[in-house]
This record gives C-alpha cells, structure tokens and sequence, in this order.
C-alpha cells in the first residue's frame, strides 16, 4: 500500500526553502493563512504576529484550533517541535519533529467523490486531495510548524508558538455593608519576638523539566528546583561558560574544606561534567557548610550537596560573574547569555 509520507516530506522540505507566506487578519483573535488562490489556514486565539529568522510566527493562547479551508489542498500537516525554540531574533532548531494528530483529518480520491478518513482508512494513492475543514486542536504550549500546500506547489509554511491559556477570574458580587456596633477598645498584645527561620539541613529537591540554553546553544543540565529556583551543578555551570570573558575555575580545598572560585580562568575539567544520572528524580540535597572563597574573598551562597556533587542557585552564580540569566516563558526555557551582564 502506498503511503503519503515520502511526497509530504519531499513538500515540506520545498516548503522550508521558500518565502513566508503572506497573511492577512481574519479577525481581533483569528488570523487567516493563504495557502493558494483557493486555500487557507484559519489559527484561532492568536496573540501576536512576528517575523524571525525570514519565517512568520503566530503566538497564540492555548487551546488553539488549526482549520484547513479550501477546495486544493493535497498537504496538510502540523509538527510539534519539543526541542525547537523561538528566540527573538533567531530560530535554534531542535531534531525531534511530531506529527500532531487531526481531530478531523479527510480526503478524497482525485478520480472520486467519496470522502475517507484519514486514520481509519490511509490513502492508496501517492497524492490525495484533501477535504475542505480538516482541523486540529493545538493545546500543548510549545513550537509547532503547519504547511499547506496543492500539488507539486510550496504553498504555506508558518510557526505558531502555543502559549498556556489564563482563564479570567469570575467576578463576585460584592455584599452590601451592614451596620456593626462598635466594639469597646482592647488592649494591643504584646508582639512576641521573632527570629530568622533557619534554612533546613536537609530539603526536597525536585528535578527541573525547563530547556537550558546557553549562548543559543541547547543543553542539557542535571537541575533541581528547591523553593522556587534552579539550582545547577556548579562544575556544570563552569563548563558550559569556559572559553567566554565570563569563564571561572573551580578548586576543592580538602583540608581546609574550602570551594575555591577564580574568575577569569578557564575551567579545568575533572569528569563527569553535564552527565544526567539514570536516577534523575526527586531527591534528599544537604545544605552545603564549606567555605566560598571567590578571587580569595570568602562569601555566602547558599548551596547544596546531591548526590555528592555541589549545586548552587543559578542566579548566584551569573550575579557573581556577571552573566545575564533569563526565564524564557513562551519557550519555558531558562537563558543564560555570557554575552550580557546581571540584571535582577
């Protein structure tokens, strides 16, 4: 049986070598795709519209449903990009591409009128044409690529990058005031006296799902979040930034249980770095006690020891070196760009 997927790869691949396509508004939340002189694609709840890299893209809010309109489609497709991130003025692709499946997917033979599911019955023919309202339902925030085309044309081809839905809070009605007598005055209490809480020796440290990437380069991080911010292996973080102005050494003082910290100098490498552990799940981390000592002055950071290596909270680093660190919540990605200072 002959299958669709050679052609529609062979399409998509013209697809990504041409022009973006032109689009017009539809409507305050639709935009509307041309695909031909007969087609179009219709992208509900759309937020925003963008150019990078030479490739329009729609920013929409989750759900978002993807229609197909027109009489001359022979492609139709959608990919979801899982390691794929839009930036502001640049695309770094990832590898892994999913087809995203229709909830409505129909075609018909060029020699016929009778209409056939997609999935409960795949085409025989090379090329089929499909029918007018396929749809699918995007809700999984992300990047995603969707391309359109009639035969043996290239047609559109366009991201949308999904982000989460926040639904509106419903409002209640407020209570008419009712008059309340006045009560007789009391004393104030004393106020007791209080102390800093004291940080626990030993916490919960759970495995961070966010993509790190790091002067445009995905990577790969063993990373636990504790209290609401990442924490990363410091010999990680001295890896993945050697080589730029903002490069440190790392040195362990046995004797005098000291981190030694030295900006400026390259990172010498003791294995093990940017490894993720078979056993990458929610975990005990112990409250570091050493000492730090950066460029021979001792400071605080709060660190902790997992799985006998050192992780210490991302931010503290980058503010000590000086490397910007952003969170990325379309991409839901955490940056780190040596290429611009610390910013709160």
């Amino acid at each position: 049986m002959k299958t669709v997927t050679k052609v529609l790869s062979l399409v998509l691949m013209l697809a990504l070598l041409m022009p973006v396509c032109t689009l017009t508004g539809f409507a305050v939340v639709e935009k509307k795709v041309e695909a031909s002189s007969k087609s179009n694609v219709v992208v509900s709840n759309v937020l925003e519209e963008k150019e990078v890299d030479g490739y329009t893209v729609l920013v929409a809010q989750a759900p978002v449903k993807v229609t197909f309109e027109g009489t001359d489609l022979c492609l139709e497709s959608i990919y979801f990009y899982p390691e794929t991130f839009i930036m502001e003025n640049s695309i770094i692709w990832g590898e892994e591409a999913i087809p995203v499946n229709f909830d409505v997917k129909k075609y018909k033979n060029f020699d016929g009128d009778a209409v056939y599911d997609m999935y409960e019955q795949p085409p025989e023919e090379e090329i089929v044409l499909m029918v007018s309202g396929n749809y699918a339902t995007l809700t999984q925030p992300g990047n995603y690529t969707v391309s359109a085309s009639p035969e043996a044309a290239a047609g559109a081809f366009f991201f949308i990058q999904v982000v989460e839905g926040e639904a509106e809070p419903e409002a209640e009605p407020t209570p008419a005031p009712t008059p309340e007598a006045t009560p007789a005055p009391t004393p104030a209490p004393t106020p007791a006296p209080t102390t800093e809480p004291e940080t626990p020796a030993v916490v919960k440290v759970k495995p961070t799902p966010s993509k790190v990437i790091v002067d445009g380069k995905v990577i790969s991080f063993e990373a636990y979040g504790v209290d609401g911010y990442n924490y990363f292996k410091l010999r990680d973080l001295a890896t993945v930034v050697r080589g730029t102005e903002k490069q440190f050494e790392v040195t362990w003082d046995g004797v005098a249980k000291v981190i030694r910290l030295t900006s400026g100098q390259p990172y010498t490498t003791t294995g093990g770095e940017l490894t993720i552990s078979e056993n990458f799940v929610e975990k005990e981390g112990k409250l570091n006690t050493a000492k730090i000592f950066v460029d021979g002055k001792e400071v605080e950071l709060k660190a902790y020891g997992i799985d006998g290596y050192n992780y210490f909270k991302l931010r503290d680093i980058g503010k000590l070196f000086n490397f910007g660190v952003e969170w990325d919540a379309q991409n839901n990605a955490v940056i780190i760009d040596t290429s611009k200072p610390y910013t709160e």
